[in-house]
């Protein structure tokens, strides 16, 4: 399942971009988009995409392809 999050830590974000470059599961905490709270995600990482570059502090869009519940 692609699911899409929001993360604001410059080491969650290197993580992600290695599980985007290496195509290895990585598992991470971001914000629901929909709820607004944090919850961990695992799997790997789709696209990683700088939010409003212009804005103080740093936040990146997540996808990430979820491993199939077993």
């Amino acid at each position: 399942m692609r699911l899409k999050f929001y993360i604001d830590n410059d080491n969650d974000a290197e993580r992600c971009l290695d599980s985007l470059r290496l195509e290895k599961p990585v598992k991470v905490e971001g914000e629901d988009p929909l709820t607004g709270r944090i919850k961990p995600y695992k799997g790997v990482v789709l696209a990683v995409d700088r939010v409003d570059p212009e804005a103080l502090g740093e936040r990146w869009r997540v996808a990430i392809e979820t491993e199939p519940a077993h």
